[in-house]
């Protein structure tokens, strides 16, 4: 009898176990996970100061225009590796960094563009870089 009772045991600890185990795994995999792929978004900032280097001619003043990172985590990691870049491309200078308000607006945010109003209004306010 005490031979039955010693495999109950062992099958409710392992089963409580395998509970722990995949609740710690559903944690780690989907609330303490970054929100963000890294490696994608400094991708995007790599390619986004590579072209601007290219379009300028490698040389010159930028004004940088974005979203707020706090309305788009994303942006902390391409605007980071964005300067970064820029920085070891030598003869490019971050004039300034300019981050729009979004006025809590859906149509504001990460791939949605800019509209040319607010561009233009920009450009008039801050000047022109190159």
């Amino acid at each position: 009898m005490s031979n039955g009772n010693g495999r109950q045991g062992i099958v409710i600890i392992a089963s409580i176990g395998v509970i722990v185990a995949s609740l710690a795994w559903i944690y780690f995999t989907q609330f303490a996970a970054p929100k963000t792929n890294l490696v994608l978004h400094q991708g995007i900032g790599e390619v986004m100061a590579e072209e601007t280097s290219k379009l300028i001619g490698r040389k010159g003043q930028v004004i940088v225009m974005a979203i707020n990172p706090r309305a788009a985590p994303e942006l902390e990691t391409q605007l980071a590796t964005f300067q970064e870049v820029i920085g070891k491309a030598g003869g490019i200078a971050i004039k300034e960094t300019v981050f729009l308000d979004t006025e809590n607006q859906p149509k504001y945010g990460t791939g949605r563009g800019l509209s040319a109003r607010r561009f233009v209004g920009v450009v008039k306010k801050k000047g022109a870089g190159n």
